[in-house]
């Protein structure tokens, strides 16, 4: 026999949720973060994302959204391994629909030249665009979206320097 819950009036089946956190849960951003700090561990040991200063930023989080950041494609191509062989490890799935490479100070006819240039995360391939629409921000590959980033990087610089002077 079947279990229903009433919610705002609404009948609705109960399913027992046997993996995962629970959506909109106080802890869940903890838990998840807990959960996800070996995958980011593991990308910062393989050596090919960004480091700034010794501080490596070559995979920022907001939430469950995570950027792969890498100067090379190689690099690139290795973390979509990590984060892939990770997923499999741990039962993550990851929607291909919903990622996106960005090739941020190319030329787009360099980009055309590119015939064979895919990218792949578990066989699947992924898309790569100009325009992408995340964090309520389009970013742009063209190098006049950059320059908000550039002047927040120069601030947080500056703020660094800042407390390492003041002896923080």
């Amino acid at each position: 026999m079947e279990e229903y819950v009433f919610y705002n009036g609404k009948r609705s089946r109960q399913y027992d949720i046997l993996q995962g956190v629970r959506q909109g849960g106080v802890l869940s951003p903890w838990l998840f973060l807990l959960f996800i700090d070996d995958m980011i561990s593991e990308l910062e040991k393989l050596s090919t994302g960004i480091v700034i200063q010794n501080l490596f930023v070559g995979s920022p989080m907001f939430a469950d959204d995570l950027t792969l950041m890498s100067r090379l494609k190689r690099g690139l191509d290795n973390m979509l391994v990590q984060v892939h062989n990770y997923s499999l490890k741990w039962r993550l799935t990851f929607n291909e629909k919903k990622t996106v490479v960005l090739t941020f100070g190319e030329k787009r006819d360099n980009i055309s030249a590119v015939t064979n240039r895919r990218w792949l995360t578990g066989g699947k391939e992924i898309m790569e665009k100009s325009i992408w629409h995340n964090l309520g921000k389009d970013w742009h590959t063209d190098v006049s979206s950059l320059i908000p980033i550039l002047e927040a990087a120069k601030k947080g610089q500056a703020i660094g320097i800042g407390l390492v002077i003041s002896g923080m």
